[in-house]
């Protein structure tokens, strides 16, 4: 799963630091140094209580196609060669539905 979080970091455009009041300052600066390492051009945004302002998330419009087009995981997906994140790391969901309220009492 390392692995994937790698992935997923380095090709973010905005990164949310969840939880940040939980770590000393020192913890906290040696995350973003490492997160800032692998990908320097992505925006940080710092939270606890995964209380974010949308506007730091909703219609940042930092993607760009040009770039993501020139992504190693972006070729090997145009070559055939990607393994989906499902199969490479045994990621499963499930969906549970009911017609009736869930009453976890």
């Amino acid at each position: 799963i390392s692995a994937l979080m790698v992935d997923q970091v380095e090709f973010a455009t905005v990164i949310v630091l969840n939880k940040v009041d939980l770590v000393s300052p020192e913890t906290l600066e040696r995350v973003r140094r490492t997160v800032t390492a692998l990908n320097p051009s992505a925006k940080l945004v710092y939270a606890s209580f995964s209380a974010v302002d949308p506007i730091e998330l909703l219609n940042t419009e930092s993607f760009s196609m040009d770039e993501a087009s020139q992504a190693p995981g972006w070729l090997a997906e145009l070559r055939g060669q990607h393994v989906p994140e499902t199969e490479e790391y045994g990621i499963r969901s499930f969906v549970y539905s009911r017609n009736q309220p869930f009453d976890a009492g």
